[in-house]
């Protein structure tokens, strides 16, 4: 099982009290992949969350490179799954990287219904965040482009 401090050490899960932390930690997974190896697919369909722990990744959108996060809680796979959507980059491991995962099929399967409202809103509520960080931050790098 993985353990709690680490759940908890990802930014992500800061709205979430010790609580909200033990009743979904029964769902997390630890991924260990190989630097090369490709993580999502786009235009593939998506149903697992993947919080980068360890290394850092590459993301491609239509073959081109975009950027590269390191591993600091970084969240992939949050477009798919918020948008009902494929995926919309490709995600490839530039090193050997650990994932922290959660199938989001599960929790929205297997969570008692006398919580399952509160956690998937706080789940909602971190990848709004988050896309909104990532939207920032396209928007700053479109910026460049627009000046050239």
């Amino acid at each position: 099982m993985v353990a709690i401090d680490l759940i908890s050490s990802v930014p992500f899960f800061d709205s979430f009290d010790q609580d909200k932390l033990e009743i979904i930690q029964p769902f997390f997974n630890i991924l260990h992949v190989k630097a090369g190896e490709t993580i999502l697919t786009q235009g593939q369909f998506n149903l697992t969350l993947f919080y980068l722990i360890e290394g850092s990744i590459d993301v491609f959108v239509d073959d081109s490179f975009v950027i590269t996060y390191q591993s600091d809680g970084t969240l992939i796979g949050e477009m798919s799954i918020a948008g009902h959507t494929t995926c919309s980059a490709t995600i490839i491991a530039k090193t050997p990287c650990q994932f922290l995962t959660v199938s989001w099929e599960e929790l929205q399967n297997k969570l008692d219904d006398s919580y399952k409202d509160i956690i998937m809103k706080l789940f909602y509520k971190s990848c709004s965040e988050i896309l909104a960080q990532k939207l920032i931050l396209t928007n700053a790098i479109a910026k460049t482009f627009q000046r050239r």
